[in-house]
């Protein structure tokens, strides 16, 4: 780059002297400068095309930024011609292709060109014409034409060097990225994907899921069955590779329609209909062919429905147990029915998103105001975390904790149950005499036999892809608390603004535990956890190592 600006040194040079020893007007002044940046512009895009830009750009763009440099270097011998009566730039021969009258060409010397085109032309040619005055009556109405020209260019140079910084910016963010081992995800848990209560059965829903393209849509008639009727499937046609989740739910055949071709599929992916070749009738049997061809067909994945979530099977064994028995033996099984949820997806990992719920130590400062202040900062006491493989039933991480918030102290219990799904049960600390904790008690609705308060928490955390996850609440109530009181809107209003205060913090904190720590194992490194709260972080991280040393699924991490 150092080489190509040092063609315009002379250049920017005498442009500097000749404004010195003459008084120039302000419009002509301005207009140099911004010459002199649309210069300087072109040549850091041509510094750029030479580091590798070149493929990004173009020869079509790279030609077009070269004539741009090229066309400001002729503008600025323009100014400079009006300010010296002299033409600086000798080596590029400008000139106004129109005859000197007080100067005679040559008897056999070319004929006069009359067009008013700027150009170059080399020394041999043309000799007998002089460097004239490109512009002759620039102070008249010179700026207005150069400040446009100016301006055109710089929009396209502005344009084109944006394009550069960001594509290099991303170039060198993938090359400085951590190689991290490939592990084989065979997919063996039921994935959380979607709330029933969320969904439109009117329409196909587009859901994506550790990195899959899928489609949650209900089947008419059906709502009464089991799994009361969702179809997840993926969400692509066959025939053009059309989202599905963009067509609509056919009433008549209770089929899902691609709304590009028409193709209709039923609940098991089949294809049930083509109108492209069934219109011809002496084709019926080449017709049933091609609906019955393999490459016809959509993937139609398991799916279940628990507590109000839609649960899907993606890996390529058969289905092993049910979602239901994620909750067997907890107060989810029996006692609480889930009377609302609220998604939300997350500008996150899922690994992120699980590390931040089970940190119990930053509560007081990270939703300062919305669940206890700072104050309620005190040393977390913490067992030691029990852990699991993925594949036994029950708890497969837990641990309990005691700390402080809204001002009361708090005993709880955190139970992982799969992969994507976890609960706190929890129950705060007082004397029922106490004043204090009366109206405490009143205030979160308790509806508990014995008058105490509970803290509930339940999660479904739902790997979407490399960087993003997606949260599911669902609120579980006895029927009169204050859950299952306030309306949807509320619920969310209130959620958005709890996951919005640390959301910075943890889309950042995850950029640095990325380019600092590679592969799973590679925070033990990058943390420094001397708290016993931080317990909890460190076990989780361990068991999600080993399970994804083990292949049970990259999960989006």
């Amino acid at each position: 780059m150092a080489d190509l600006w040092a063609e315009d040194k002379l250049t920017m040079k005498e442009l500097a002297e000749a404004r010195s020893k003459k008084k120039v007007s302000p419009g002509i002044r301005e207009t140099f400068q911004l010459l002199h940046f649309v210069l300087l512009g072109c040549v850091i895009v041509q510094g750029l095309e030479k580091v590798g830009f070149r493929s990004q750009v173009g020869g079509a763009n790279a030609a077009r930024i070269a004539r741009c440099r090229a066309e400001a270097r002729h503008l600025i011998a323009a100014i400079a011609v009006e300010i010296r009566e002299d033409v600086v730039f000798r080596k590029l021969e400008i000139f106004v292709a129109e005859p000197d009258p007080d100067l005679e060409p040559p008897a056999k010397g070319p004929s006069p060109q009359r067009s008013c085109k700027l150009g170059v032309i080399p020394q041999e040619r043309n000799r007998w014409r002089q460097p004239t005055r490109p512009f002759g009556r620039l102070r008249e109405f010179g700026d207005i034409v150069v400040a446009k020209v100016a301006l055109k260019w710089m929009r396209a140079l502005y344009a084109y060097s944006s394009l550069a910084f960001f594509a290099l910016r991303a170039k060198a963010a993938q090359a400085a990225e951590p190689k991290t081992a490939q592990v084989k995800s065979e997919k063996r848990h039921w994935f959380p994907i979607a709330s029933t209560l969320e969904l439109d059965p009117q329409r196909p829903t587009p859901v994506r899921l550790d990195g899959v393209d899928l489609v949650v849509w209900q089947v008419p008639g059906e709502e009464d069955a089991e799994d009361e009727g969702w179809r997840v499937m993926s969400d692509a046609c066959p025939h053009r590779l059309a989202p599905l989740s963009e067509g609509r739910i056919e009433p008549t055949t209770k089929c899902l329609q691609c709304a590009y071709h028409g193709w209709e599929f039923n609940s098991e992916g089949h294809c049930t209909k083509i109108p492209q070749v069934e219109a011809l009738t002496e084709t019926e049997a080449a017709a049933e062919k091609m609906r019955q061809n393999s490459r016809s067909q959509v993937r139609s994945f398991p799916t279940k429905i628990a507590m109000k979530l839609v649960w899907v099977w993606l890996g390529e064994s058969e289905p092993q147990g049910h979602p239901k028995d994620l909750v067997k033996g907890s107060h989810l099984e029996s006692e609480f029915e889930v009377a609302g949820t609220y998604t939300r997806d997350l500008p996150y990992g899922y690994d992120s998103l699980v590390e931040n719920l089970i940190d119990v130590s930053h509560v007081p400062f990270a939703h300062h105001g919305l669940q206890g202040t700072r104050d309620d900062a005190v040393p977390v006491s913490m067992t030691i975390p029990e852990m699991k493989s993925s594949n036994e039933h029950g708890e497969i991480l837990s641990f309990t904790f005691w700390d402080r918030t809204m001002g009361m102290r708090r005993e709880a219990q955190f139970s992982l149950r799969s992969p994507f799904f976890f609960f706190y049960l929890g129950e705060f600390k007082g004397d029922g005499d106490n004043l204090e904790f009366k109206k405490f008690s009143e205030r979160r609705g308790s509806t508990e036999p014995d008058g105490k308060p509970r803290f509930r928490l339940n999660c479904a955390c739902v790997p979407v892809a490399p960087g993003w996850s997606r949260l599911i609440l669902a609120n579980a109530s006895r029927g009169g608390d204050l859950d299952s009181i306030l309306p949807p809107w509320a619920i969310h209003l209130l959620s958005n603004r709890f996951l919005d205060s640390d959301l910075a913090f943890l889309h950042y904190q995850e950029r640095k535990l990325r380019a600092k720590a590679a592969g799973p194992d590679g925070w033990s490194s990058a943390y420094y956890m001397p708290g016993e709260s931080d317990r909890s972080i460190g076990a989780w991280r361990q068991w999600l190592a080993k399970e994804l040393m083990a292949g049970s699924g990259a999960w989006g991490a």
